[in-house]
């Protein structure tokens, strides 16, 4: 994994960012077209329009972005470095973080990462007893970590065999004194159980995760709030229960 003191100052066309040692040159040669067209015509579709796996790396490309907010391509990037050196939790390893467009709005930025084989939660529910058993755990120390993730749901998780990483770090960010570490878990857990369509082992993962953190919420509370949040489209309902049953791998985007 890179860290800061492995970066380089990156200039692609009229594009400008970061690269990591571990960018090679024949990926580096790749980023002007990837760019101004993205990967589709050297990879496979992830997320179509936005997300391609091209051999062993995968490239994110992201736009237009918001006024005066840094290119989400760097926040992933600097967030995959910040959570590396933070014990028990990972995240797939960035290789360059771009953006183009005038200083005071980004039109757009790319981020190529390390592609990391793996499975989602919703993914290894029935299929990976392990890596469900793991899920409390590595949920708990991102909670007591210095991190809040903006948008962790069971799709944004990935194990990878061994471990769980975190995955669109642009969501990534610093704790700060008014995030209650109480309310943030009973927000996550609610979207993981809505998302799990309240699958009844739930309630025993969450007993899990309630042994290793303090003012854990308490499932009643989760379940209620889960029930609260706006209902999954119906087709993506059925897709996420067709991944829950086996049937299929993702959820399309």
């Amino acid at each position: 994994m890179g860290t800061e003191s492995e970066t380089r100052a990156l200039r692609v066309a009229n594009a400008s960012g970061i690269a990591f040692d571990a960018l090679d040159a024949r990926t580096e040669a790749a980023l002007p077209r990837w760019i101004e067209r993205g990967a589709e015509s050297d990879g496979e579709a992830l997320r179509p329009g936005r997300v391609w796996r091209v051999g062993d790396i995968v490239v994110k490309r992201v736009g237009p972005e918001r006024f005066l907010r840094t290119a989400s391509a760097l926040r992933a990037a600097r967030s995959a470095v910040a959570v590396a050196r933070f014990d028990g939790l990972a995240a797939p390893a960035p290789l360059a973080a771009l953006r183009w467009g005038p200083v005071t709005r980004a039109r757009g930025s790319l981020l190529v990462s390390r592609f990391v084989a793996g499975s989602s939660l919703l993914a290894a529910w029935r299929r990976d007893a392990r890596a469900v058993a793991a899920f409390p755990a590595f949920l708990a120390r991102l909670h007591a970590s210095p991190f809040v993730h903006g948008d962790l749901h069971p799709e944004n998780v990935l194990w990878d065999g061994t471990r769980w990483l975190l995955l669109d770090l642009e969501a990534l960010r610093a704790r700060t004194p008014f995030d209650r570490r109480g309310k943030l878990a009973l927000e996550q857990w609610a979207r993981i159980v809505r998302a799990l369509d309240e699958a009844p082992e739930a309630r025993a993962l969450h007993a899990r995760y309630a042994e290793l953190a303090p003012r854990a919420p308490g499932f009643d509370a989760v379940l209620a709030a889960a029930r609260a949040l706006p209902p999954i489209p119906p087709e993506r309902l059925e897709a996420i229960r067709a991944i829950l049953r086996g049937e299929r791998e993702h959820v399309p985007s």
